[in-house]
């Protein structure tokens, strides 16, 4: 993990200890129970880009977050997320695969109704380190043939989310998830006939349904 997506973390973790007026003073104790609530989700849940260029079916994927808490009120939900989305040039053809991986912060509001099942809403703003793998379509990609080259920047996302988690044990949930990621990475292609810019823009709407483990959670 390069050295922003680190600073982002770590912030992240400061961010989900404050109180909702952000006054309460950091301490070991806040953080050791941010700790016990990390785990690991796995995830398969349906992609729709809303740019006719950028296509994605099904998905599936590992993230990392934090469990719900067990009363209603303010959350700084945190987490890290891979997704991927493949690039279409004129013909139809996918060239290049597209990775953004994303370090994500923010504020919402939970419901936490019986000893199981909790909901939530949130608005979360983060960073993405992307990436782009070619494609090989035989040249039929672009009119000039395949792209000579590609190139992509990293670039900040905002992530309104609705989310729900039902437990089947301590330590295991089932998970729920719809989102709608923003993000307008530059993506610049150069094919034998020039440079193509500002086609491709890979915001989507997520739809998804995973298993969540968190091994240091106590209820």
């Amino acid at each position: 993990m390069r050295k922003p997506l680190r600073y982002l973390v770590a912030s992240c973790l400061v961010l989900a200890t404050s109180a909702p007026a952000f006054a309460q003073e950091i301490s070991k104790e806040n953080l050791k129970n941010v700790m016990r609530k990390v785990g690991v989700h796995a995830n398969v849940g349906v992609r729709t880009p809303t740019d006719k260029d950028v296509t994605e079916g099904l998905t599936k994927g590992i993230s990392v977050g934090l469990a719900p808490g067990r009363h209603n009120g303010w959350k700084f939900p945190v987490g890290i997320s891979t997704y991927g989305e493949d690039l279409n040039g004129p013909s139809g053809d996918h060239f290049g695969r597209l990775t953004m991986q994303g370090v994500y912060a923010g504020v919402g509001y939970g419901w936490h109704l019986g000893s199981k099942f909790n909901t939530s809403v949130a608005l979360q703003a983060g960073y993405s380190r992307n990436k782009i793998r070619a494609i090989d379509t035989g040249g039929r990609a672009f009119a000039s043939g395949d792209p000579i080259s590609m190139d992509v920047n990293n670039s900040f996302v905002l992530r309104p989310r609705w989310h729900t988690e039902y437990f089947l044990g301590r330590k295991t949930s089932f998970r729920t998830s719809l989102n709608y990621i923003i993000s307008n990475p530059d993506i610049v292609v150069t094919t034998a006939a020039g440079r193509e810019t500002q086609t491709w823009k890979p915001n989507a709407l997520n739809a998804s349904v995973g298993i969540a483990f968190y091994p240091f959670l106590r209820r």
